[in-house]
């Protein structure tokens, strides 16, 4: 049985903050979990090789999959469904499957909206891929395949849900093997989960935290490092540093291989878990930035979001990376339930003061499966609920929800402001302009917002 793993195309001319260019780590750790198990498994991840909706139809025809696995965050999923659509035209018996970040928030959701697809994975996707797979391959019932969801008799039928994968270390290192070529800069994760409860995130690998030893975190370094020219990484957990002990052990074993002198990479973290030493501690391991969410520059509307930080110690937080030679980024969101002009100039100014060597300004996005979807759907914390148009759910350029008091076209030209108060007030000309470049998408949406104020 012939396995493919797909990321779809991303839309035209749509602008995604982030890294568009890199691999996607889930669908190459499934496919190395599959290929340990005598699996055959490849993968197209159609956005890092920026092909296009026609040529993956193209490459699944050679291929001729029996099984095609789609991976879609929210913004994705409509051009998921297109492949799993194009999928079943040009191979009638592959049968597809789905996974990622909006399958998993929604999953009887997704099926009901989606007919493209036969089958959803509701959790990590390498246990049950396996078993769906085997399943499969030995026509047995899927009703015992935990963790799935899939179509009989024109109903959708929900399994029971899978535990999480608690030994992280027995995961084979990611498929990178898979891909035509590999950059020299890729992702990597050393913990599943979160324990925070953020009203605008959905933890998606659940509440608790799962680590991989740092001896097993370092090895994967050690041999992306020597066997694919790894020369810079970004570490994808959610919290970096939430447990320092372990943090510590695994920086030191970054320093004892060397690897501080071959690896630079970023890491992100919280400004509640973090100490004094721990900055110098990361510069020497090889990082070089360090990125904070701190979403508000106002401290009630921290409270009202759960985000369970004062705003004192993204102050302290920031003077103590920058102390040790550390680069910062800060990321904001403008659109916070019962968000004003008031607070999100807060949030603005509060930028400004910390000066951090980059900041991002994102407009709420009622990502399903979290409070702050739920409350924009009952109308609540002041929300308007303007479009349920997926593609539109990403923090630059997209949509989802305005407020009462701030309509969306109040919100993006805060967004703008924001911007550029950051740097024109800090006298941080040059950096504007090397923003713009590095973020020419982002830039193209701004300008497009400035034109249309004007004319407005």
């Amino acid at each position: 049985m012939k396995i493919t793993l797909i990321n779809p195309p991303s839309i035209k001319d749509k602008y995604e903050h982030g890294q568009l260019c890199l691999p996607k780590i889930g669908i190459a750790y499934i496919s190395a979990f599959l290929e340990k198990n005598g699996i055959d498994c490849s993968i197209i991840d159609a956005k890092f090789e920026r092909i296009s909706h026609e040529e993956l139809s193209r490459r699944l025809k050679e291929e001729k999959p029996d099984l095609a696995g789609i991976s879609a965050m929210t913004s994705e999923i409509k051009s998921g469904a297109r492949v799993a659509g194009e999928v079943k035209k040009i191979l009638p018996g592959c049968k597809t499957v789905v996974g990622g970040a909006h399958a998993i928030s929604i999953p009887y959701e997704t099926m009901l909206e989606f007919s493209e697809f036969d089958f959803l994975v509701s959790g990590e996707g390498e246990e049950t891929m396996l078993d769906l797979v085997q399943t499969l391959r030995e026509n047995r019932s899927l009703d015992t395949v935990q963790g799935l969801l899939f179509r009989q008799n024109g109903d959708i039928k929900t399994n029971t849900q899978r535990e999480w994968i608690e030994d992280l270390d027995s995961l084979p290192f990611p498929a990178w093997h898979k891909y035509p070529e590999m950059p020299s800069t890729n992702h990597l994760i050393s913990s599943r989960g979160c324990p925070f409860s953020c009203s605008f995130c959905k933890t998606i690998l659940g509440k608790k935290i799962r680590n991989r030893s740092p001896e097993n975190v370092v090895d994967e370094i050690e041999w992306l490092a020597d066997k694919h020219n790894l020369k810079e990484m970004i570490f994808i957990d959610e919290t970096f540093t939430l447990n320092l002990d372990r943090t510590n052990r695994l920086l030191d074993l970054l320093i004892e291989r060397g690897l501080d002198r071959k690896v630079k990479w970023v890491a992100q973290t919280r400004v509640d878990r973090v100490d004094k030493d721990i900055f110098y501690k990361l510069k020497k391991a090889g990082c070089f930035k360090i990125e904070f969410g701190v979403e508000s520059g106002n401290q009630k509307i921290l409270g009202s979001i759960k985000k369970k930080i004062k705003l004192d110690q993204v102050v302290e937080a920031v003077r103590l990376s920058k102390k040790a030679g550390l680069k910062v980024g800060c990321s904001f969101i403008l659109g916070h339930p019962h968000e004003t002009r008031e607070t999100v100039q807060d949030t603005i100014d509060f930028a400004v003061k910390l000066n951090p060597d980059i900041a991002s300004f994102g407009i709420m996005v009622p990502l399903p499966g979290t409070e702050i979807y739920d409350m924009a759907v009952k109308g609540e914390g002041d929300y308007i609920f303007t479009i349920e148009d997926w593609d539109k759910y990403i923090k630059f350029g997209g949509g989802g929800l305005e407020l009462r008091n701030l309509s969306r076209k109040e919100l993006e030209k805060l967004q703008v402001k924001g911007i550029l108060s950051f740097y024109l007030k800090n006298f941080r000309f040059i950096d504007l302009i090397s923003y713009g470049l590095e973020h020419r998408k982002q830039a193209m949406a701004v300008a497009r917002k400035l034109l249309k104020f004007k004319k407005s």
